[in-house]
C-alpha cells in the first residue's frame, strides 16, 4: 500500500520532515560562522549563491515532469522505466551545460579557490537535480515518506560532518564543499535506490517505446515557462 493511501501518515512524514530541514538550516547558520575564518566565510556564502541558481540548468525538464507525472486523470503513472530513461536524458543535459560552463571557466585567469568551486557547483548541481526529478517520481506514486526523507536528509547529514569536522580539526572552505557534496551525493543515491524499487502499478502502460529523448523534450517544453514565470518573479 502506498502512502497516498494513508493521508495521516503522509501528513505526518511531510511535516517532520519540514521541520527536521528547518532545524538543520538554523543549526548550519550558526555554526559555520564560527568554524571558518571570515576570509573562507566569503567565498562558502559565494558557493551558496551559486547554489542557489542549480535548478536553473535543466532547463524546466524537472518542473515539466512534475506537471505531466502529477496528471493521473487518466490512471496512468510513471514506472521505473520512464524515470531511468528521464534521468538518463538529465545527465547527459547537465553534463553538456556543465561541460561548457567548467572550460569557459578554464579559459580565463582564475584561482584554484574558484575553480574548485565552479566544480563544487556543477557536481552539486548534477546530484540535486537528480535527486528532484527522482522526488518528483516518488511523489507521484504517493510515495511522500520518501519524498520527506529527501528534503530533510542532506541538512542532517551535512549537520552530522560539520560536527565530526569541527571535532577533528580546524576546518576550512574545501572541507565545507567536500561535506556539502557528500550529504547530497548519499541522498540522491538512497532515494534513487528507494525509487527503482517502488513496484509498477501499470503493467502494459510503461510506455516502453518511448525515447529518451521524447520523454526529456516532452518534460523541458511543459516546463520552461514555468522556469522563466519563477526566474522573472524572483528578478523583480
Amino acid at each position: 500500500m502506498t502512502d497516498v493511501l494513508k493521508p495521516s501518515r503522509s501528513l505526518v512524514s511531510m511535516i517532520t520532515g519540514s521541520l527536521v530541514a528547518a532545524v538543520c538550516g538554523v543549526v548550519q547558520t550558526f555554526l559555520i560562522p564560527r568554524l571558518l575564518t571570515v576570509h573562507d566565510y566569503g567565498y562558502w556564502r559565494a558557493f551558496l549563491l551559486y547554489a542557489g541558481y542549480a535548478g536553473l540548468l535543466p532547463l524546466g525538464m524537472v518542473d515539466g515532469a512534475l506537471l505531466l507525472w502529477s496528471n493521473n486523470t487518466n490512471g496512468s503513472r510513471p514506472d521505473r522505466k520512464i524515470l531511468g530513461r528521464s534521468l538518463r536524458f538529465l545527465v547527459l543535459e547537465q553534463l553538456a551545460l556543465l561541460v561548457v560552463a567548467l572550460l569557459l571557466l578554464l579559459l580565463r585567469p582564475s584561482t584554484h579557490v574558484w575553480i574548485g568551486i565552479a566544480f563544487a557547483f556543477a557536481t552539486y548541481a548534477l546530484f540535486f537535480n537528480l535527486l528532484g526529478l527522482t522526488l518528483v517520481f516518488l511523489q507521484a506514486r504517493g510515495r511522500f515518506t520518501q519524498v520527506a526523507l529527501g528534503g530533510s536528509l542532506p541538512g542532517a547529514l551535512f549537520v552530522v560532518l560539520l560536527a565530526l569536522l569541527a571535532l577533528m580539526h580546524h576546518v576550512t572552505v574545501n572541507d565545507l564543499l567536500a561535506a556539502y557534496l557528500a550529504a547530497w551525493t548519499v541522498t540522491a543515491a538512497v532515494l534513487l535506490a528507494q525509487a527503482f524499487r517502488v513496484p509498477d502499478a501499470n503493467a502494459g502502460t510503461s510506455h516502453a517505446s518511448v525515447s529518451s529523448w521524447r520523454l526529456g523534450l516532452a518534460c523541458l517544453t511543459t516546463g520552461w515557462p514555468v522556469v522563466l514565470t519563477n526566474t522573472s518573479f524572483g528578478l523583480m
